[in-house]
């Protein structure tokens, strides 16, 4: 039995309404699948980076509080006796030989006498867990311990001196201030706010580091950089969706292959030289969102990355759904894209 065309058209205009919309709702689950595989991934080398800091930092305060149990006999220390250090400039005294384990180094701030001395023969003891938690940190720069002295211990070894200004007073950097008593009571492993720029060729990282405390309080830091570009790059350079992963004040770190049409908006790049970082080695504006040098919706889609629903963003003529995900950890934010 035929129904009457009156009847046909609107149940015809129905069915296609549903498939439509069970096309978009198919489409964004899809979206949202992707994204929580690639933060899932992500977040397994965080969380494996903070376990190495926080393990570092553990092996740090057991040598402080047990220094009495080793033998810490600084008489062949000096180059003049055959060891490995020595001073530079009458100022900073560090180990000027790559004996393939860390960098060790103070920058002067407080006198190099005999205490301290010791302290950095104290400290070659945490090189095999350094190593360690370089080596088993995926995407890991290096791993850190940094003092108030301030004494630092780098791995892979690496010229300190050139990074290193004499008597650095160790108290005075942001991620002192960040992990201290005062700004953090309940002795948290904690993130950098941002990714940076390495001093060092390490390409954009971010630090993940766990608070040193002994008898005395606070005392530094234990740390391990992840180069979170690459990292990023690994999982999402080559995914067909319309991806972006961008930390809280909007820096892009890595796009999708899909995502050719934000192909002018600048994501960090890679780093060969100091000189090609700001006067800090912080991020460079151009890679942000909210530049102002970006087309109006660019600079509003910055202010939306922390929206906890999918939200509409309009560029180039064409509408998008846009859906955030927060990673847990460090401020990032997985943004991804459906075009409707």
């Amino acid at each position: 039995m035929d129904c009457p065309n009156n009847v046909k058209r609107p149940f015809l205009l129905f069915l296609a309404l549903l498939f439509c919309l069970s096309c978009g709702h198919s489409k964004n689950n899809e979206l949202l699948q992707t994204m929580d595989k690639i933060v899932s991934v992500i977040e397994s080398s965080l969380v494996i980076a903070e376990r190495n800091a926080e393990n570092l930092d553990n092996v740090t305060e057991v040598l402080l509080l047990t220094s009495e149990n080793y033998n810490l006999d600084i008489s062949s220390m000096d180059e003049a006796a055959g060891g490995n250090y020595r001073f530079f400039n009458n100022t900073q005294y560090y180990k000027y030989k790559n004996d393939g384990k860390a960098a060790i180094a103070t920058s002067g701030f407080v006198p190099v006498n005999d205490d301290v001395k010791r302290k950095m023969l104290l400290l070659e003891n945490a090189q095999t867990e350094m190593i360690k938690a370089q080596k088993l940190t995926p995407f890991s720069a290096q791993s850190w311990i940094m003092t108030g002295d301030p004494i630092a211990l780098t791995y892979p070894y690496k010229d300190l001196m050139s990074g290193i200004k004499p008597k650095l007073d160790m108290r005075q950097m942001y991620w002192w201030n960040m992990i201290s008593g005062k700004n953090n009571p309940d002795k948290k492993v904690m993130w950098s706010p941002e990714p940076y720029g390495s001093l060092v060729g390490n390409g954009w990282i971010i630090m993940v580091i766990s608070p040193i405390y002994t008898e005395k309080g606070f005392i530094g830091g234990a740390s391990v950089d992840i180069k979170i570009k690459e990292l990023a790059d690994s999982i999402i350079s080559n995914k067909d969706e319309i991806l972006m992963l961008v930390s809280k004040k909007s820096l892009v770190i890595s796009k999708s292959l899909g995502a050719t049409i934000f192909s002018d908006i600048n994501e960090v790049g890679l780093i060969y030289y100091l000189d090609q970082l700001s006067n800090h080695p912080v991020t460079n504006e151009e890679y942000r969102l909210s530049y102002e040098k970006n087309p109006p919706e660019i600079r509003k889609l910055a202010e939306n990355i922390q929206s906890v629903k999918p939200f509409d963003f309009e560029y180039k003529g064409k509408i998008f759904k846009c859906f955030s995900k927060k990673l847990k950890g460090p401020d990032l934010y997985l943004l991804g894209f459906i075009e409707e």
